[in-house]
């Protein structure tokens, strides 16, 4: 049976889940795939094909997905037919210090002979996850720069079709991935620390683009490739700074999310410091200590013959 004690203890870790719960990272992913037309002033209307989006303020996983073949055809007057055959997939993963997103597509297009240019010129599949948390930062740093490893690979085939991965929020410019990219370790701009916490957002996008409009009446033009998402982003470490300048590092002893994920257990470079007791934590325990042994003095010997 659970003492007072123990059951205000209980109720004590309940408060703090609840609380912690209600102020966790904010996780959102999308990925859809959509058609459209090129206007004459370059804009592009666009209408949404398929698409999913979640979002989940918890430091778990979120995973939006979508996997969709898709055809559209178009009957002319005389009979014949234009056709396109589309199949493109998606997917955006986000959970604590990590953002995962990628995109592969094919496309297979016909134009009959008269077509009346009715039908879409332009197909786009695209992946987005975005994070923002707000950090406790255990230390002295007035200011904080963290430090991404992205890493992926890209395959492009085929006329206009084109591919981008880019990565934005709180960088000091927005990072666009060439196609093939290897490892890179990115860093954002200083962030301030205010009252012992900071705040980092960011967003990581994948898309690949099928441009049709080169394609002319009685051609054919096919394509395709992939915007790898293996790994694409990780958080590998932050590091202090004692002023704006950035040019004095000062430690950080520990790095803890909204919800209470502790990222100093996957990052280089940060080790977090064992907490020395407070002087009321040292009096509990040394009256602690005194009653437990009181206790085992009181305890009376029993002998057996």
């Amino acid at each position: 049976m659970y003492s007072f004690v123990s059951k205000l203890a209980l109720l004590g870790v309940a408060s703090a889940a609840l609380s912690t719960a209600a102020s966790a990272a904010d996780i959102r992913t999308f990925a859809f795939a959509y058609q459209g037309q090129f206007t004459p002033d370059g804009q592009v209307d666009r209408q949404i094909l398929d698409g999913s989006a979640s979002n989940l303020t918890s430091s778990g996983v979120v995973q939006s997905t979508l996997d969709h073949p898709y055809s559209v055809s178009q009957w002319q007057y005389d009979g014949s037919e234009s056709l396109i055959s589309w199949h493109p997939t998606s997917t955006a993963i986000g959970g604590s210090g990590v953002l995962k997103a990628g995109v592969t597509s094919s496309l297979d297009a016909w134009l009959s002979d008269v077509d009346d240019g009715s039908m879409p010129n332009y197909f786009s599949v695209q992946a987005q996850t975005s994070f923002s948390d707000t950090f406790t930062v255990g230390g002295d740093a007035a200011f904080v720069s963290f430090a991404f490893e992205i890493d992926g690979d890209s395959y492009l085939e085929g006329d206009g079709t084109t591919a981008g991965l880019v990565l934005f929020g709180d960088l000091d410019v927005p990072y666009f991935a060439p196609q093939g990219w290897t490892d890179t370790i990115l860093s954002t701009k200083l962030l301030p620390v205010i009252d012992g916490q900071v705040d980092l957002s960011l967003v990581l996008d994948a898309s690949i683009t099928h441009d049709l409009r080169s394609l002319t009446p009685g051609n054919y033009l096919g394509g395709g490739g992939y915007v790898d998402y293996l790994n694409t982003l990780k958080l590998t470490k932050v590091t202090g700074f004692s002023d704006e300048t950035g040019s004095n590092e000062v430690a950080v002893n520990s790095l803890t999310g909204a919800d209470g994920f502790n990222y100093a257990r996957t990052l280089a470079g940060v080790t977090p410091l064992a907490a020395a007791p407070e002087p009321a934590s040292w009096a509990m325990m040394v009256a602690g200590f005194g009653l437990l042994g009181a206790a085992m003095r009181r305890r009376t010997t029993v002998s057996f013959a």
